[in-house]
């Protein structure tokens, strides 16, 4: 369905609508730059931009990128920015890259469970010709949250996760969650213990836990850079190679 705002779409179509321009069937096929979309998921209540960039050739890998609360909107630009570091490095590989842009107040409540399970269904319904064996999600900070959500709503869905700077229950309450699940799916965290804006307990919990269940789990922690260490981390380590060594069954 090709629409132009998301009113229309909801309330002229069905629960799920992959709205886009007419240049995305072109784009898509000579790894052409990030294309700007809208989706609208009618059951969730929720519509949002995202950009997108088809790989070069089919049956390649999709990488998505979960942006901080600082890039929140719908000007479907500010997500492009925020994650500079991370499309520069996977530039270097023939992938597919999405970038949703998460509406104003998605980092709290039902609006971010709504947020969440909308990008699990726009990778569902994304008509583009990837590897679904290999479907691979990075977040930073409110992003990071986000990606421990996903891995822990859909495990055996993404080969790999690489939170930074998140956290799965930044209120400590751990006991109400099903650790066993964030076992089928291999995570990278890292984090910094000095961060003031996203506390690093929940992670370092988690981290443990699933070592001890000998999880696939990677764990960098740093006492440095505080907020900031996403930039160096993206930077640095070797997380794209990682991501790329890991595949479904």
């Amino acid at each position: 369905v090709i629409q132009d705002s998301c009113e229309t779409a909801i309330n002229s179509c069905g629960d799920v609508i992959f709205a886009a321009t007419a240049e995305y069937y072109h784009k898509r096929k000579n790894g052409g730059r990030f294309s700007a979309y809208k989706y609208t998921d009618r059951e969730n209540k929720i519509c949002f931009p995202f950009r997108f960039r088809a790989s070069k050739d089919k049956n390649r890998p999709l990488f998505v990128l979960l942006h901080g609360a600082g890039a929140m909107g719908n000007d479907n630009l500010k997500q492009l920015f925020d994650n500079l570091p991370l499309y520069k490095q996977l530039l270097k590989t023939d992938c597919n890259i999405l970038l949703p842009q998460a509406p104003f107040g998605s980092n709290r409540g039902e609006a971010m469970q709504n947020y969440i399970k909308s990008i699990k269904r726009l990778v569902d319904e994304l008509p583009a010709d990837f590897d679904r064996k290999r479907i691979y999600i990075i977040g930073t900070s409110f992003g990071g949250c986000c990606v421990w959500q996903l891995v822990y709503l859909f495990p055996e869905y993404f080969a790999a996760a690489v939170p930074v700077m998140g956290g799965l229950c930044l209120d400590r309450d751990y006991e109400k969650y099903d650790i066993g699940l964030l076992v089928k799916t291999p995570i990278w965290a890292a984090h910094s213990s000095d961060d003031t804006n996203v506390k690093i307990d929940s992670d370092d919990y988690y981290a443990a836990e699933l070592k001890k269940l000998g999880a696939d789990i990677k764990y960098t922690r740093w006492d440095k850079y505080g907020h900031t260490m996403s930039g160096k981390f993206y930077r640095t380590e070797k997380w794209a190679e990682w991501c790329l060594s890991k595949k479904l069954r």
